[in-house]
């Protein structure tokens, strides 16, 4: 026996009788509707002839309800509740990590003693506090670097096995310093980023008389 059931969207489906009381969801919207009896359905006997069967449904054709189909569908379904899962997730810890992403910072720490001190930078490093490492070491440097930028000269460069040496100056502390600085460039990126050249034993004796006299003149303090 078929049985019509309509869907609140409009959708028309046919069910079989072994369909009875069984819930499927809508091919169209995915509401779901359940088979009902017979008598509730409203379907005609037997001894309709079908015309009369298919003049009661009107509008788009009818579709049958197919388990297959909601099977089918139910990967798809689970899929985007867990993408929006996830998303809630990532969002909530986004929200969560805003206030402080790198860590709390030097002021979660006391270094007002050398016990203090030393205790909180045994606990920077087991919570991994980046913002408080970098703060510290800003703090204790920062003066220098300052200075060092605002006076910085590059005089000359050389290079060497593929590696440019920069003959530069600067002010530590207010006293002048003379000193070299290698860099090397990255074949992938193209950035160039500081590189270790030993100044004894250089393959290139000019070169290397040239870094010892640059590097003398902090010695005797000429400019």
């Amino acid at each position: 026996m078929t049985i019509m059931v309509q869907c609140s969207c409009g959708q028309r489906m046919r069910a079989s009788d072994s369909q009875i009381g069984k819930t499927f969801p809508c091919p169209k919207c995915g509401e779901l509707n359940t088979v009902p009896s017979p008598d509730v359905a409203g379907v005609p006997p037997q001894g309709v002839p079908q015309p009369a069967l298919q003049q009661q449904v009107r509008g788009s054709e009818p579709v049958m309800f197919s388990p297959a189909a909601t099977v089918s569908r139910l990967p798809v379904v689970l899929s985007a509740v867990a993408t929006v899962v996830s998303l809630a997730a990532l969002l909530l810890t986004l929200l969560l990590l805003m206030d402080n992403p790198f860590g709390k910072g030097l002021d979660a720490y006391d270094f007002t003693s050398p016990k203090l001190a030393m205790l909180s930078e045994i606990d920077m490093k087991l919570n991994q506090d980046i913002r408080a490492a970098f703060e510290l070491q800003l703090m204790r440097a920062g003066d220098e670097l300052r200075e060092k930028r605002n006076t910085l000269k590059v005089h000359k460069e050389a290079t060497y096995q593929g590696k440019k040496i920069l003959f530069i100056s600067f002010s530590k502390n207010g006293v002048p310093k003379h000193d070299i600085a290698s860099y090397e460039k990255d074949a992938a990126s193209g950035f160039w980023s500081s590189s270790y050249v030993s100044t004894y034993n250089l393959d290139d004796d000019a070169l290397e008389k040239s870094i010892k006299d640059w590097k003398s003149k902090s010695a005797d303090g000429s400019e």
